[in-house]
């Protein structure tokens, strides 16, 4: 509290039981880091990467092969617009051969020489590029725009998202750490991002513009404030930043606190 001017004087901390807590809250999810440099690659490259990292390949030779089936006619010209886009000159191939379990969709796959992917530098990598914490907003949805294309949740026929206005997506992945390192990365950058597995055991990362957790709890089974049992094998975040807050991370799900008295 105030007391003068120029000086502040903490009072003794209190603690409220969870059932006392108020029936409507919110708990912010996420904020914006400043002063992020970015990186040097386009969106369109950034768009390309994410392609790669999902429906891509590193050939022993060195060469770079995308795969898309037709059942996606919306991701074929999005991955021939992303290819001229980059400068790349891409060998393009269609298997119709039936596969073991039958007929199969035309399987479409664009083959890119290794002399054109030095633009890329450490992009090309299936467990994602440190550079990734320095990437701006916009570059980040581009990576994003690209890995949803070949991995994300989507309805045969249909390509709704907007990559610069995001609603909720998925991102599907065996890859866990991939998709972790991609959730703080969202989180600074003012998007919501939450991972959870699959009954098959698949990751999922879903994004969306969301700035905080609301709830209203009621007796109607709606969420309550209560105490949580640990597990063993969970891993969480508790960290800090400059303004004090304290950021965690449990259960695949992100939300900022409160603030640590003395930094």
């Amino acid at each position: 509290k105030h007391v003068s001017k120029h000086v502040l004087e903490w009072s003794p901390l209190t603690f409220v039981n969870a059932h006392s807590m108020p029936n409507r809250w919110r708990l912010p999810i996420n904020g914006i880091e400043k002063n992020v440099r970015g990186t040097t690659l386009s969106n369109e490259q950034l768009v390309f990467v994410g392609l790669f990292m999902t429906d891509g390949n590193l050939e022993s030779n060195g060469r770079v092969a995308l795969f898309q089936s037709e059942r996606y006619p919306e991701i074929v010209d999005l991955i021939d617009s992303t290819v001229r886009a980059c400068g790349l000159t891409a060998k393009r191939s269609v298997n119709t051969r039936p596969s073991n379990f039958g007929a199969r969709s035309p399987l479409h796959k664009w083959t890119i020489p290794r002399r054109e992917l030095d633009q890329f530098g450490p992009w090309l990598t299936k467990d994602l590029c440190p550079e990734v914490a320095a990437l701006t907003r916009d570059q980040l949805l581009s990576l994003l725009w690209g890995m949803w294309a070949g991995d994300g949740h989507k309805t045969t026929g249909t390509y709704e998202y907007d990559k610069h206005s995001p609603g909720t997506i998925s991102i599907c992945s065996k890859r866990k750490h991939v998709l972790e390192q991609l959730q703080i990365a969202c989180v600074l950058r003012g998007l919501r991002a939450c991972v959870a597995q699959t009954k098959k055991g698949l990751w999922l990362l879903r994004v969306s513009e969301c700035d905080w957790w609301s709830v209203c709890s009621a007796d109607d089974g709606r969420p309550v404030w209560g105490v949580l049992a640990s597990q063993s094998s969970e891993r969480v975040w508790c960290c800090t930043v400059s303004t004090g807050a304290i950021i965690t991370r449990r259960n695949g799900k992100v939300a900022i606190v409160g603030n640590c008295l003395g930094r």
